[in-house]
């Protein structure tokens, strides 16, 4: 009895370790990129915010 509930154990432990292992990482990459698309709308390049923009010198002299 002791020694099937070892082998159950130790194969148990196998079968989650290569679970873990190969299926989990593929799923969460599948699900988390999914989740990502949907998850952020398009973004619209036209209504981004101020623009940060040099000055001349030539305006800055005259200014003066």
């Amino acid at each position: 009895m002791q020694n099937t509930k070892k082998i159950w154990c130790i194969m148990s432990g196998a079968v989650i370790l290569v679970v873990g292992i190969f299926i989990v990482p593929r799923c969460l990459k599948k699900l988390t990129g999914e989740i990502y698309k949907k998850g952020h709308r398009k973004i619209n390049f036209e209504n981004l915010g101020p623009e940060i923009v040099k000055k001349d010198t030539k305006e800055q002299e005259n200014g003066n």
